[in-house]
């Protein structure tokens, strides 16, 4: 007999989404992150591949600690090299091995990668370019088909429980290059773009175009050009906002719980069941955690608490 589950026990689990970058990429998933060439969408991957490998928050955005394989490309070793000795890989601690590259890795060797992760286990993965390691292979890139090929990396990241990362180009109208099906076959879609008449070359929008995890809009990315590096600013515009000054409000005062109503009070809010979506947004997301206390009456109420709370 098939097992039924009741809508109800569904909607009250408290079993939240686990996180590789908490807000930014979910665990297990894959994820297209497109811009134009020479933004820096290989120096965003090689940051959250240092941040992952020291277990430290990516602009305070907690990240999991774990290995990481960067496959890179789409750019010659000597390039990388300045980039990770700019960014400060050498000096940052880390133990040899966390951090792996390949260079002339293609799609048409799937089982190479699907051996290496089940011995090496590594929790993040970034593929630099989707283009570049399709190259040799009999795929049409306009057609409807395309996509397949990303059939075996969503197999890696639910099997293995690894955040793989595919880096893309945009085309000279600031869309998607390549068909469709790309998109269809991955969890998460970003396009890293400049805004029009912005004169700021180092502020970026960073905008959710699809997201099985439930992430939404616009963000500002500001790259540092001098040392590549790159650091969230914030998103833009509508709840985004009140869910960003619920975070900064609980992050402010590590020390202290949180009810619905304390945190409404907190952000000066009197739209209580607002601020309860709010804080639920960010639990899921994994940008706040919380716990329980017990009423006189056995009752249980969620209190909210930024990750650095200790009891």
């Amino acid at each position: 007999e098939m097992e039924t589950i009741d809508a109800l026990a569904i909607a009250g689990s408290d079993k939240a989404r686990e996180w590789l970058i908490a807000g930014i990429m979910p665990l297990g998933s894959v994820m297209l992150l497109a811009a134009s060439g020479g933004e820096g969408k290989s120096t965003i991957a090689y940051n959250w591949a240092l941040h992952v490998a020291l277990g430290t928050p990516w602009s305070g955005r907690r990240c999991m600690q774990g290995k990481s394989l960067i496959i890179q490309s789409d750019e010659p070793l000597v390039d990388t090299s300045e980039k990770l000795g700019v960014i400060g890989y050498e000096d940052a601690g880390l133990e040899p091995g966390t951090i792996n590259f390949w260079e002339t890795w293609r799609f048409a060797h799937m089982k190479q990668l699907e051996d290496y992760v089940r011995k090496h286990r590594p929790l993040f993965i970034t593929i630099d370019s989707l283009t570049a390691c399709l190259a040799g292979m009999d795929v049409d890139l306009v057609k409807s088909n395309a996509g397949d090929v990303i059939y075996g990396l969503r197999d890696l990241a639910n099997n293995y429980k690894c955040s793989i990362l595919i880096l893309h180009h945009l085309n000279k109208s600031g869309g998607l290059r390549d068909s469709t099906s790309f998109v269809d076959n991955v969890s998460e879609v970003v396009k890293l773009s400049k805004s029009d008449n912005e004169f700021d070359s180092n502020k970026f929008n960073l905008e959710w175009l699809k997201s099985r995890s439930g992430l939404t809009g616009k963000h500002v990315l500001r790259r540092d050009a001098l040392n590549y590096g790159w650091e969230y600013a914030g998103p833009i515009g509508g709840t985004l906002e009140e869910l960003d000054k619920v975070v900064n409000a609980i992050h402010m005062r590590k020390h202290e719980r949180f009810s619905k109503h304390q945190a409404a009070a907190c952000v000066g809010s009197y739209d209580i069941a607002g601020t309860g979506k709010m804080l639920e947004v960010a639990r899921r997301q994994g940008l706040i955690t919380s716990s329980f206390v017990d009423g006189p009456n056995g009752e249980k109420t969620r209190m909210y608490q930024s990750w650095d709370y200790k009891q």
